[in-house]
């Protein structure tokens, strides 16, 4: 059965716009709360908070290496405070914020393989976290 939700075009937009909290989410995308989670578990395979989670992830390491401060990009991502920023970015990079951008910084001076420099970053990070 076809629900409205599959007509959403662009789910990064809408939770951008609901501040990536799932009950804002489920607010703009007309639905209630469960049929938000429903809709995520067969789509994406993932709750609503995962799949936010996961775009939130993104977001930070995008808006970090393009320069925006720690305060900013909290705002921007729905946190309330930097400091829990730096912990979820921890969490999901390896690296606090600091080390990210210097790393960044290195990977601009040597880049030669093409990719993009947040591929690089990742997989630099994971083999010292191997050693």
């Amino acid at each position: 059965m076809r629900s409205h939700l599959d007509r959403v075009e662009d789910w990064a937009v809408l939770a951008r716009a609901a501040h990536y909290r799932v009950g804002e989410l489920a607010k703009l995308a007309r639905c209630s709360r469960r049929g938000l989670e429903c809709f995520f578990a067969d789509r994406f395979k993932k709750s609503p908070w995962q799949w936010l989670d996961g775009l939130r992830a993104e977001e930070s390491l995008r808006l970090l290496l393009s320069g925006c401060s720690l305060k900013a990009t909290a705002g921007t991502l729905g946190f309330s405070d930097a400091s829990y920023l730096c912990k979820k970015v921890k969490g999901w990079h390896g690296a606090c914020p600091l080390r990210l951008r210097r790393e960044r910084q290195n990977l601009r001076v040597a880049a030669k393989d093409g990719r993009p420099a947040e591929a690089r970053i990742t997989v630099q990070l994971a083999n010292t976290r191997r050693r």
